[in-house]
């Protein structure tokens, strides 16, 4: 994000919104190659799909996410 304020954060609702309306694919590539801690972000985005979905395996995943 080049603009003057709190491109950070500008950056990070639109990468998330154009996730939302139309899945990673909407979201141009070199915009994922610069992604700091790409792989944790997308193991969290599908992990709350799965869990939005239901079929979500807290047992399996007790390790992971202790406190669910």
């Amino acid at each position: 994000m080049n603009h003057s304020g709190d491109s950070d954060s500008t950056g990070s609702l639109t990468g998330s919104l154009l996730g939302i309306i139309g899945g990673v694919e909407t979201i141009p590539t070199p915009w994922l190659q610069k992604l700091e801690l790409r792989d944790v972000i997308e193991e969290v985005a599908d992990d709350l799909a799965a869990v939005r979905a239901g079929t979500f395996d807290a047992e399996s995943q007790r390790e992971k996410c202790p406190g669910w």
